[in-house]
């Protein structure tokens, strides 16, 4: 029997259970019709095609974009998204903004003035008093701490404030507060800080605090706008933009907590005007000439429903279908404007699913054996966004239906795996070394280890593939599912086969350094037997060198092959040379005598030699194409091994 390993490109159609505690488990029950099942891809991950960034609720903004260069206005705009909305105008009152994510903790905060070549020279108003430098807060169990520095490495001048408030804000020497800003930071030695308009009131809970921001209307839409659309976007989307992000303030705004909105994507984002440098320097704008000229172009103006402030909901794209939402104005339709804008990466997209990902889903940390789609809800493309999906694993199984859940970490939830990604491999089999393949199956992954061997004890060697420490083999040589699984040793072994106790069956042997671990059946479990041979660095060549049925190891050095007939430690009982350094070495019986003996690949031709001595080869002859990979088996059961091919 040949025990030959070689890594090959090939595609698993592997249906059927991996094994849990060393027993076969049987197959999870069928998903419905309407499911969609995908197989771990050897690669590691599956290439998804996506659809829509975002909730797809409201006005898509790569659809406002593609509507805006077909000629529609922004009212026009906001009309297609919000259907049944009036155009109406806001009465202006300032917001107060709680910032949550830039750089602002809750323990700490550090003010300091704007840059002076933007405003001129500023100081600080804290709780009406004028201080200089930097000025860090901190919250006490009466107030806060308040630690004045002339610099980031100066001693502090320490005062204190009792109670739960504390306003900060920007100061003009003989005009006196401002809506200037000021910087606002992690600690006095933050490299870098973020720059807001308005005022600041530090609100203390305990001994923690929060920060919040107020500035006018416009102020914060300059910090919205810029940061939900590209500032290149035509300007009719912009304005689009402008209007629908004021009409979801004024609806969503809070009325208890001290605050109106948050800075994040629960609320929208906002990134004030700038970031700075502790020298002063702005280090990147975050507001654009643009989309500030879309805030002052639609002052005031909202859209209502029924007499109150739209929610006016948006998202990057829908991916050419929104979703129905809350709201009367928030409908379920295909969207001719999503996608047909250029540079629009939103609405179709492409990205990787690791395995690794869905496999942490597992529950009791157990091995994926598939990833199934429960459903769609067939709107727009790739059969719509997604309805359910099912890990199936051999701990059981974990079923997610929420958005968040079924978008696995990527844009959203409406996505579907390539199943071309993995082409499958040509095998072909010559039962005599020569002409045309006897024999032609398609069988594994790219990048799969395929193992050879006899299976089931019928004299014909088949096809297990190998995915780090798990093993689907197939009993027929033709195309086709696994037949079993097995999970055995850990994925960095170095994983031999072999039939060591004469009983037909090929199965493990684990090599770690110069020991090896051998199993007398394809289960999971302990080793049978343990022992030692060789050196680490050996190369190992595995057959039956004695024709006793048993097959052993061979250790190669160079040239040098040093054989032991027994799966135990000692020296060598054979020792002889074949080939040439650089020679690719292949182990089989040629000849039907029950003895394994080498061959040497160069090419695309072979010398077969039928003894375990040094000396010329008994058989010559060439087979196959260049590139493709070789192997030996028994493909008929007539007792000698012949050549196989993998042509990529």
């Amino acid at each position: 029997m040949v025990r030959t390993k070689v890594s090959l490109i090939l595609r698993a159609l592997l249906a059927g259970a991996l094994a849990l505690a060393g027993v076969l488990a049987a197959a999870p029950t069928p998903a419905h019709a309407a499911s969609e099942s995908y197989l771990p891809p050897a690669s590691g991950y599956w290439t998804i095609d996506g659809r829509g960034w975002g909730h797809g609720m409201g006005m898509s903004q790569w659809g406002a974009q593609g509507a805006a260069w077909q000629g529609l206005t922004h009212r026009d705009i906001l009309a297609f998204y919000y259907p049944g909305t009036a155009v109406a105008t806001a009465t202006h009152r300032d917001v107060a903004v709680l910032l949550g994510t830039h750089a602002v903790p809750t323990t700490t905060v550090t003010f300091w003035a704007p840059p002076v070549s933007v405003v001129g020279e500023r100081a600080l108003l804290v709780q009406g008093t004028v201080r200089t430098g930097l000025v860090t807060v901190t919250p006490t169990s009466t107030g806060f701490r308040i630690e004045q520095r002339a610099s980031a490495g100066a001693a502090p001048t320490v005062t204190t404030h009792t109670g739960d408030t504390l306003t900060v804000s920007a100061h003009a020497a003989g005009t006196g507060a401002t809506a200037d800003g000021l910087v606002v930071a992690a600690s006095p030695t933050a490299s870098q800080g973020r720059w807001y308009r308005g005022s600041f009131t530090v609100r203390r809970s305990g001994t923690t605090q929060s920060v919040v921001n107020t500035v006018s209307m416009q102020h914060y839409l300059y910090g919205v706008v810029a940061q939900e659309a590209l500032a290149s976007f035509h300007m009719e989307a912009l304005k689009a933009l402008a209007v629908a992000a004021r009409s979801y303030l004024e609806a969503t705004r809070r009325t208890s907590g001290g605050y109106d909105t948050c800075d994040t994507v629960q609320c929208q984002v906002y990134a004030g005007r700038a970031l700075v440098s502790a020298s002063g320097e702005i280090v990147a704008e975050r507001e654009a000439a643009r989309t500030t000229q879309a805030v002052d172009t639609t002052p005031g103006e909202i859209r209502t429903y029924g007499g109150a402030p739209a929610f006016t909901q948006f998202s990057s794209s829908n991916g050419g279908y929104s979703v129905a939402g809350s709201q009367p104005y928030l409908v379920a339709k295909a969207d001719p404007y999503s996608g047909t804008a250029n540079g629009d990466d939103a609405t179709r997209w492409t990205s990787r699913l690791e395995v690794s990902t869905v496999a942490r889903q597992c529950p009791a940390g157990g091995q994926l054996i598939r990833l199934v789609i429960g459903g769609r809800d067939g709107r727009g493309e790739l059969g719509g966004r997604i309805t359910s999906v099912r890990i199936e694993c051999t701990s059981g199984t974990t079923t997610f239906t929420s958005t968040a859940q079924m978008s696995l970490g990527m844009r959203n939830y409406w996505w579907k795996p390539r199943e071309e990604q993995e082409w499958a491999s040509g095998i072909f089999l010559s039962n005599d070394n020569s002409g045309v393949a006897d024999v032609a199956l398609k069988f594994g992954n790219r990048d799969d280890d395929l193992l050879i061997g006899d299976w089931n004890g019928d004299r014909v060697d088949s096809f297990m593939i190998r995915r780090e420490n798990t093993y689907y083999y197939r009993n027929a040589l033709t195309s086709g599912i696994a037949e079993k699984v097995v999970v055995y040793g850990n994925p960095a072994d170095e994983v031999y086969l072999g039939d060591w106790d004469g009983d037909g069956v090929d199965t493990f042997l684990v090599r770690r350094g110069n020991t090896f671990f051998l199993r007398n059946s394809l289960t999971s479990g302990y080793a049978d037997q343990v022992f030692a041979y060789g050196d680490a660095g050996d190369v190992i060549r595995i057959g039956d060198w004695n024709g006793d049925g048993k097959d052993s190891i061979a250790v190669q050095r160079g040239t040098t092959f040093y054989v032991r007939n027994a799966l135990t430690t000692g020296i060598a009982e054979i020792v002889f040379s074949y080939g040439d350094r650089g020679d690719v070495i292949h182990v089989g019986d040629w000849n039907a005598d029950g003895r394994d003996t080498l061959a040497v690949q160069r090419g695309s031709t072979f010398f077969l030699k039928n003894s375990t001595t040094t000396g010329v080869a008994d058989q010559v002859f060439v087979y196959g194409n260049p590139g493709d990979i070789a192997f030996f088996g028994d493909w008929d059961g007539d007792g000698r091994d012949t050549i196989g091919v993998q042509r990529r």
